[in-house]
């Protein structure tokens, strides 16, 4: 059990956590909201989350999203309070109570367009002065120590942690704040594409331990997106069943939207790359946006090559949200024996 030192006590006024969300794809979201959520949870702040829009690959024809497409966001309340974005226009905005008593642009709550709405919030809000690339966050560190050096002293440890990168400790001043915002790389802002144990340091252990399970426990994706998962994996394991240990791997071989030409190499070479850990016989689950069957002919003799549409009738996969396809996937994949990325 860990609770924030920071968390507004009765009659106090909250304070808020605003951000952007990357406008890559899913897994930079994803990995982005793990820090905005926790932030929230470690700093006491209302997290207040964006309204549905269209994410980037997944809104095509005009589909738009909200976090709680994907996550229990109703279980992260019993940690963080959260407040969707129009509320907290109506609440803070509307009123007047944000920096400089800035008003939204046509007093809406609602915008049709992203870029009104984050350049106001940058305007009503304080922004968070430094991103993963040069900084680290810390908490819960004694009052006399500011630095990066100072710190080491103190924790050898954060040498490895920091990797150079310079310290920023949260305390009163950074508190004081009534909205933080955390920005996105739109007109230049910092990016928080890292990962959160990448970024936040806790001196304290029961608060390192405790971010961790909660990111374990509760932003894990929806049960529905398990249990679809689980139909494919219960239909590979019954065709692996003989295998030793697991009965599939799983590789991800990138094509589509991949800007790293330079390695996108043939099917064949990829997997004579791996295997020394998917060796030649093996029953391989893979994941690709190679929309060319053909691609993976080179290597059809050497593997036993599975892909979602091979189970997308067996597993009653019909009718599901294909926005949901690529989360499915990653669950599918987490379940293998040995999983390789694409570097």
């Amino acid at each position: 059990v860990w609770s924030s030192p920071f968390k507004p006590k009765e009659g106090e006024e909250p304070k808020y956590v605003t951000f952007e969300p990357d406008e890559g794809g899913f897994n930079n979201v994803r990995m982005a909201l793990e820090i905005f959520v926790l932030f929230a949870l470690v700093t006491g702040r209302t997290l207040v989350l964006p309204d549905e829009y269209p994410m980037y690959l997944l809104g095509q024809q005009g589909v738009m999203h909200d976090f709680d497409d994907f996550y229990d966001v109703e279980g992260w309340t019993k940690y963080v309070d959260v407040l969707p974005m129009h509320k907290f226009l109506e609440k803070e905005g509307l009123t007047g109570q944000l920096k400089d008593g800035e008003m939204p642009p046509g007093n809406a709550t609602r915008f049709d367009r992203r870029r009104p709405l984050w350049e106001y919030i940058r305007r009503a809000t304080d922004i968070f002065p430094v991103g993963p690339d040069s900084h680290v966050i810390g908490f819960n560190l004694p009052a006399n120590i500011t630095t990066s050096e100072e710190l080491i002293d103190y924790r050898p440890d954060f040498q490895m942690f920091s990797q150079g990168r310079q310290l920023l400790q949260y305390g009163p001043d950074l508190q004081a704040k009534k909205a933080l915002h955390f920005t996105s790389v739109m007109d230049g802002g910092n990016r928080y594409l890292a990962h959160f144990y990448s970024f936040l340091y806790f001196a304290d252990p029961q608060a390192d331990a405790f971010t961790k399970r909660f990111v374990r426990d509760h932003m894990h994706y929806k049960d529905e997106i398990f249990c679809r998962a689980a139909k494919v994996v219960d239909l590979l394991h019954a065709e692996g069943k003989n295998e030793a240990l697991e009965p599939y791997d799983a590789i991800h071989i990138r094509r589509g939207d991949f800007q790293f030409t330079a390695t996108r190499l043939e099917a064949g070479e990829i997997f004579r790359t791996v295997e020394d850990v998917i060796v030649p016989g093996s029953l391989v689950y893979v994941v690709t946006d190679e929309s060319n069957a053909t691609f993976f002919d080179a290597v059809r003799d050497r593997y036993r090559l599975r892909f979602y549409k091979d189970f997308h009738s067996q597993a009653g996969l019909e009718d599901m949200n294909p926005n949901l396809t690529g989360m499915v996937e990653q669950v599918i994949a987490s379940g293998a024996r040995t999983y390789v990325g694409t570097y």
